[in-house]
């Protein structure tokens, strides 16, 4: 049996059906535990990888020592969660410095 023509108009264009992604992707309210949990999983994981590297007594020159410091300020700064948002694109940055 075909389907009736109505059964076709009743398609969604794709610019609706993006729309409504959108809408449930950024306006949907929920648990900020896995934000969370990925932003301390970035600061270790960053910590794991260049702090070693950027321990105080290693580079005594002024660049050194300036990226090491906003590494170090950086990173605790995304792992407590104090203004996150600012702590990551600035670790971010850090990491792209080095």
């Amino acid at each position: 049996m075909p389907a009736p023509a109505d059964a076709i108009a009743d398609w969604r264009p794709v610019r609706a059906i993006a729309a409504r992604f959108v809408d449930w992707a950024v306006g949907t309210e929920g648990s900020s535990r896995s934000s969370a949990l990925v932003r301390i999983g970035l600061a270790m994981l960053f910590w794991s990888r260049w702090a070693g590297e950027l321990l105080l007594y290693r580079d005594q020159s002024p660049i050194g020592l300036f990226l090491a410091v906003n590494f170090f300020l950086a990173t605790m700064l995304l792992f407590v969660g104090y203004h996150s948002r600012i702590a990551a694109v600035w670790t971010g940055s850090v990491g792209l410095a080095m």
